[in-house]
């Protein structure tokens, strides 16, 4: 994800993203989880830029330089986060995720709340499981590997087949 691809780029969460995020890691996509999961994370990043967590002096250590948001640049990153996050799938609408929505399930899940299938066209699909294919070949053995019993392979074909059948025009 780059600054420039961000939701409301020019907003100033979005700027404060762009300086606090990336100091430790890529720069998230707010739709990488549900609204209600993003306070949480939030919270627990602030408190690894500010020197504390769950690895103590360590973490002091590690974060030396790193500069932390106040009180109010937190809850102006926890709103910009939540009203731009992933909209969850309703579960209810695909029973079919445990059969032919496997795929897509394993794969996705890994890092993000399942989106909705029926949110974007097929067209806009073949895009997405495109960018996201790299990040599912070193989540599991995607290509080129033998399956061990009952591990679920990941196929960019099955996966991008069934969010096909169930977008949205």
């Amino acid at each position: 994800m780059t600054a420039a691809a961000l939701p409301e780029p020019d907003s100033p969460a979005a700027t404060l993203m762009a300086r606090y995020c990336v100091q430790c890691h890529h720069l998230p996509s707010p739709a990488m989880h549900h609204p209600d999961k993003w306070p949480k994370i939030v919270d627990r990043m602030v408190v690894r830029m500010r020197g504390s967590g769950n690895r103590g002096a360590l973490m002091k250590d590690m974060m030396g330089g790193a500069a932390a948001p106040d009180e109010e640049e937190v809850h102006m990153l926890i709103g910009y986060l939540r009203r731009n996050a992933q909209k969850p799938i309703d579960v209810a609408r695909y029973p079919d995720l445990d059969t032919s929505g496997r795929s897509f399930r394993d794969a996705c899940d890994q890092c993000h709340v399942l989106p909705e299938p029926s949110s974007r066209p097929a067209r806009e699909w073949r895009r997405v499981v495109q960018r996201m294919e790299d990040n599912m070949s070193w989540m599991n053995r995607i290509v080129g590997s033998a399956p061990q019993r009952g591990e679920p392979q990941l196929r960019r074909q099955d996966i991008l087949g069934y969010l096909e059948s169930k977008a949205g025009r």
